[in-house]
């Protein structure tokens, strides 16, 4: 996902969580300034990656992601609240109410779910090379930047812009 994005981001992909914690992880490399937008938006599609992956690949949302929920969730509602994004009616202050939450939460997931449907359909253009990336964590456990590019090479990238 986030090399078809940002080519030449992830350094590292594991299907072994880190210090003996459950899932995988990605670690990438000069990402850019997290404050710019378009940036951000990258990462939180990015989070979205692997859950959208089992969707696509079996039909069903993974119960095994709620982290990366929770970071994109998180990621998003800063964006909107905290840097008003979509309009300054979300702006969070001391006196906010119950219905600007609701209204502030609302947009959120509406966000969130419009990053997942793209990240779903960034997989779909580039299923030959999940498929190529999911043999090689499945063969190897741990796959570095040399690999992915290899792969890249082997299956055809196609990338993306949000």
């Amino acid at each position: 996902m986030s090399e078809a994005l940002d080519p030449g981001v992830v350094t590292v992909a594991s299907v072994h969580g880190r210090h003996g914690s459950k899932g995988g992880f990605t670690a990438y490399s000069g990402r850019g300034d997290r404050l710019i937008v378009p940036n951000r938006m990258k990462e939180i599609t990015g989070a979205l990656g692997g859950i959208a992956a089992i969707d696509q690949k079996f039909g069903f949302r993974s119960a095994g992601g709620s982290r990366d929920l929770s970071q994109a969730f998180n990621m998003m509602r800063e964006l909107i609240v905290d840097h008003c994004i979509l309009g300054m009616e979300y702006y969070s202050d001391p006196e906010e109410t119950s219905d600007t939450r609701f209204k502030q939460e609302v947009r959120t997931a509406d966000e969130v779910e419009r990053l997942y449907q793209k990240a779903k359909m960034i997989l779909a253009a580039n299923q030959s090379l999940l498929d190529g990336v999911a043999e090689a964590l499945a063969t190897k456990g741990v796959i570095t930047a040399t690999d992915i590019a290899e792969l890249k090479e082997k299956h055809k990238l196609v990338c993306s812009a949000l």
